[in-house]
């Protein structure tokens, strides 16, 4: 029996998301997509990982057809101006999970991922950060490069635009916002507040495993080719009906390390460039977020 999603887990980037849909996924009455971000919603994107409605169903044939809350977790759907409505448009019921995170330690995140990945071919974040600009027009682009958006390190962070539009096509009935702090500190609770958003039974994880730890290339001059390999490797692997991934590729070319501090001049310009928008979206969320973007 094919399955389609009912909730969508859609952001924001290195928020949470992986962690949240893994552990949701270990719930018996959970059917969670493979891969976990398909973004085939995000049709104003300069990229899709799933490309067709076939490859999209596949992605969920793994269920036994008996689950009640069937997710996907494309953590750029947020950002995108057309992914939540295109989704309501196939599901007019759906329900949206967004996880958020302090903006200037999310944004560096996202860049340190970008190096991981292969996108990022500016060695600073400072610099990268001063280049938002041109990359926006499709200049200083690395070749690698196949997630332009990725790159824009300050719009995607700020928030109370990206939430004003999903309230404004979905609901904030329908909306569950969650941050990343919470998560951290107790992740039993958020996840037990994101069962009963979704209606499901309580259920405790016998451990919360930390997912999606700082990453570094181990041959970070060989990383671009690998990355995009394992993509090609990721869509093949999705056409022929194969569902599971041992991972091997990601252990074998990745350590995890500490990042670098931001050099505290550098910190308060981003700080004083999220300042105002964490305000709209304390204000926007009810919550007291005036430990963010500090200086």
């Amino acid at each position: 029996m094919q399955q389609w999603p009912n909730f969508f887990l859609i952001g924001a980037p290195k928020c949470g998301t992986t962690a949240l849909a893994y552990y949701l996924s270990q719930h018996p009455q959970v059917l969670f997509s493979r891969p976990k971000e398909p973004h085939f919603f995000n049709d104003d994107f300069s990229y899709s990982i799933v490309e067709s409605w076939k490859d999209y169903a596949r992605s969920f044939s793994h269920g036994t057809g008996r689950e009640m809350a069937v997710g996907e977790g494309s953590n750029g759907y947020l950002y995108s101006c057309r992914a939540v409505p295109n989704i309501l448009n196939w599901v007019p019921e759906a329900r949206f999970i967004v996880l958020l995170r302090d903006p200037v330690e999310a944004s560096c995140s996202l860049y340190w991922y970008n190096i991981w990945e292969g996108m990022e071919d500016i060695k600073s974040f400072e610099s990268a950060w001063h280049a938002q600009s041109a990359r926006a027009e499709g200049r200083r682009l690395s070749r690698w490069n196949w997630k332009r958006e990725n790159l824009q390190y300050g719009p995607m962070f700020t928030y109370s635009e990206q939430l004003d539009r999903l309230f404004n096509h979905a609901g904030r009935e329908r909306v569950l916002v969650l941050l990343y702090d919470d998560l951290k500190e107790d992740t039993d609770a958020v996840y037990q507040q994101t069962l009963g958003f979704l209606g499901l039974e309580p259920i405790h994880l016998p451990s919360y495993e930390r997912i999606n730890a700082s990453k570094k290339a181990r041959w970070p001059v060989f990383q671009p080719i690998l990355q995009r390999g394992l993509q090609w490797a990721g869509k093949t692997k999705r056409a022929m009906g194969w569902k599971r991934s041992l991972g091997l590729a990601t252990r074998i070319t990745t350590r995890h390390s500490k990042r670098p501090p931001l050099d505290p001049a550098f910190r308060a310009e981003l700080a004083a460039y999220f300042r105002e928008d964490v305000g709209r979206t304390g204000e926007l969320i009810g919550r007291d977020l005036s430990g963010w973007a500090r200086e």
